[in-house]
């Protein structure tokens, strides 16, 4: 009844399609069947004043609302609280911002469970922004509840009220268009748009934040950022959330952008004290070495990232690499715009579990809902791969039809749940391949403040995951996602 009531009050409020120039809603609309839009995040871009009303962002300290400082720019029912002037010489303002997501899933069992459950996912966020000259203070609060679900909720799943972000940053002009800004506080980490291995966990009801420092150096056409954190701990209750002791991540992360396509060269450190492989506990270290590049040319567009990793964990040499790749064509002349896409993602497994070394890929902080909403596999002792059509049927809504299959990368090692959770059986199996699945996802975007998406994932274990206990799952999610 919850959802049913917010779609009826939000379309009463505000009716009519969007149109081309409308604003998207951040979130499960934003999705097509292979993966995000190719051009820098926000963050990686030159910060004028702006000439034009942004656009809502997945992150929503990147929006710059100084435009509507002019009344006669306001043309939005919330426009007055986007720039709320706190002095009569435009040096302070502060801009207020949320997030009302409602979620119904219902799904048959899971890969080894076969009962099933219908359940919703309640979120919502409310930001505070206040700007003071060039320095910044940004803090948002977070209400995330699991309504009907069976079962104790997973860390991902409530957080009654809690400081979802709290950080202070200064930016310094250093002439030429160039600034270097100053970050510290609980903050996400998101450094490209596909956030396949450091993202800000949008699917499920609480994204991941860090308690982090960071720098970030814009320069022309190049963006560096380094830092160093540790992820924050979800707890259930009311201002309990903590951040982990026992991880810590840092790195440097650096683009160029020009001609349309996107270079970026990264460094990562991660380390976990109670890291567990098999049967044993101990600390891991792991450095990660990745590129990634994206872009169009006219029609096709494409991203690949790789990253290779080396490390240690008990006393056994950790190497590891993982390649994920987006790619597809969009004939924009012919009607509906259909895109063919196609995708393809492998990462390493451990071959022999008592020898001196681990090649199991650590996707790191994965982006859920990269291959699939039905919680099927991670990025690691993975093979995956993915054809799909989408279309358009009118501006504002997507369709997309996909077929995918998993299989194993390594025979002995096992298939991982995230993050980073081997299903033990599944070292038993006698053959590589995990199953295969057909995808089906539509999108609808009502106008720049309110979001629909749907999707439906059948999946069809293999005869070796069968062998084991694995069963076939069906999977939907129907998303309603309100934001100013």
């Amino acid at each position: 009844m919850r959802i049913i009531l917010f779609i009826a009050i939000l379309m009463g409020m505000m009716p009519g399609a969007a149109s081309a120039q409308d604003g998207n809603t951040p979130g499960p609309a934003q999705r097509d069947s292979s993966g995000d839009a190719f051009d820098l995040t926000p963050e990686n871009e030159p910060s004028p004043p702006p000439k034009v009303r942004p656009e809502y962002q997945l992150t929503r300290w990147l929006e710059d609302w100084r435009v509507v400082a002019d009344p006669a720019k306001r043309t939005d029912v919330f426009d007055p609280v986007k720039y709320i002037a706190l002095d009569p010489y435009g040096n302070a303002h502060l801009t207020l911002s949320g997030q009302w997501r409602e979620d119904v899933i219902a799904n048959n069992g899971s890969l080894f469970g076969k009962r099933g459950d219908t359940y919703g996912l309640h979120r919502i966020y409310l930001g505070a922004d206040l700007h003071m000259g060039q320095a910044r203070i940004y803090g948002e609060l977070a209400n995330t509840l699991p309504v009907g679900l069976r079962g104790t909720p997973s860390p991902t799943d409530k957080n009654e009220l809690d400081l979802q972000l709290l950080f202070a940053d200064y930016r310094f002009d250093l002439g030429g268009g160039a600034e270097l800004i100053g970050r510290l506080g609980r903050q996400e980490l998101a450094f490209d748009p596909t956030q396949r291995f450091v993202g800000v966990r949008e699917g499920p009801n609480n994204r991941q934040a860090f308690d982090a420092a960071r720098i970030n150096l814009k320069a022309n056409d190049f963006y560096i950022s380094a830092f160093a954190s540790r992820p924050v701990v979800y707890n259930p209750g009311i201002f309990d959330d903590v951040r982990n002791e026992a991880v810590d991540f840092s790195g440097i992360y650096a683009t160029h952008a020009s001609l349309g396509q996107t270079q970026s060269l990264y460094l990562y450190n991660y380390g976990n004290h109670d890291a567990r492989f098999g049967n044993t506990v101990g600390r891991e270290r792991r450095t990660s070495v990745g590129a990634r590049v994206a872009g169009r040319f006219g029609e096709f567009d494409y991203d690949i990232e790789g990253m290779g990793q080396t490390g240690s964990f008990d006393n056994r040499r950790i190497s590891a690499w993982g390649i994920g790749s987006l790619a597809g064509y969009t004939f924009d002349t012919l009607p509906w715009s259909p895109r063919i896409g196609i995708q393809a993602d492998f990462a390493s497994g451990d071959r022999n579990s008592s020898d001196d070394r681990i090649t199991t890929f650590n996707p790191l902080f994965f982006k859920g809902g990269y291959f699939l909403e039905a919680p099927i596999s991670t990025f690691s002792n993975v093979q995956h791969l993915k054809a799909s059509l989408s279309f358009k049927p009118q501006e504002a809504t997507t369709v997309s039809l996909s077929y995918g299959e998993f299989a194993k990368m390594t025979l002995g090692d096992a298939v991982y749940a995230n993050p980073l959770v081997a299903l033990p059986q599944t070292r038993e199996m006698t053959g590589r391949r995990v199953g295969n699945y057909l995808q089906f996802l539509v999108s609808h975007q009502v106008n720049q403040h309110f979001s629909l998406s749907f999707e439906f994932d059948h999946f069809k274990a293999s005869s070796a995951l069968r062998a084991v206990g694995g069963n076939d799952i069906d999977y939907a999610k129907l998303t309603a996602n309100f934001i100013f």
